[in-house]
């Protein structure tokens, strides 16, 4: 198993943040909708930022843990596939 990096504990610690949903009880329409989702992408993009450290830190059997639940959320993201299959 990989040796911890500094990533990997800031991802770590960033994720550990991330509480609910944004704006959940809010009902938003217009130009306020899609500012509501931005947050949502970013989680995202920063969960598959730390299956790209953890793959290179040969921990593939943790990416593959962290990113079926978000596979099933995310069918379309191909790049959560690719790394999936990396793992």
């Amino acid at each position: 198993m990989g040796r911890p990096s500094p990533s990997d504990r800031q991802f770590r610690t960033a994720l550990a943040l991330w509480r609910g949903e944004p704006a959940e009880s809010a009902w938003l329409t217009g130009p306020l909708l899609g500012r509501v989702t931005e947050p949502n992408e970013r989680l995202v993009a920063a969960r598959l930022g730390w299956a790209e450290t953890k793959l290179a830190l040969d921990r593939p059997e943790e990416v593959i843990e962290d990113l079926r639940p978000l596979m099933a959320e995310q069918p379309l993201n191909e790049h959560g596939w690719r790394r999936l299959m990396l793992a």
